[in-house]
């Protein structure tokens, strides 16, 4: 019964997080939240409101070309099947964090990836795997898994719309 109203309490709240930052975006000219399906991504209470890319195009482009995220928000990347995905930093303005996550756990924690120096060529970007097979990605802003305090091992519940 009390996991229940919990479950409750928690959507209302992410309902009413998605309406206020959705009218902050109209408010605020960068960084935006495009119009596109999002899922709430609970870890230690907290809530990341993450833009779901599960397209092939959407993957490629994820969070290159924009100018940042806002607070408590980030990309969650769903993939068909687990396997050691290879992300890089094409044309990204702002260092992130690149949570790895099998199912609901956390596998690992790529920490504050900085952009490329300017001029860098597709071919000298560095990649970036998990050690391990993974079909779930959050990229969020850098420092945030540390703020958050997420770790290996840890249990992230994913809200899909």
């Amino acid at each position: 019964m009390q996991r229940t109203w919990r479950r409750e309490l928690l959507l209302f709240g992410t309902a009413l997080l998605i309406l206020v930052l959705l009218g902050l975006a109209g408010a605020v000219r960068k960084p935006m939240i495009p119009q596109t399906p999002h899922a709430s991504v609970v870890v230690n209470g907290d809530i990341i409101i993450a833009e779901i890319v599960d397209t092939p195009a959407l993957r490629t482009l994820g969070l290159s070309g924009r100018s940042g995220l806002l607070e408590n928000t980030g990309m969650l990347f769903l993939f068909p099947d687990a396997r050691q995905y290879i992300f890089w930093m094409k044309d990204m303005r702002f260092p992130i964090d690149i949570v790895w996550i099998r199912g609901t756990r956390v596998v690992a924690i790529t920490e504050r990836v900085a952009v490329p120096p300017s001029g860098t060529t597709d071919e000298e970007l560095r990649r970036y795997m998990p050690p391990e097979d993974v079909d779930r990605v959050l990229e969020i802003g850098a420092g945030m898994a540390n703020a958050l305090g997420i770790v290996p091992g840890q249990t992230v519940e994913i809200l899909l719309p």
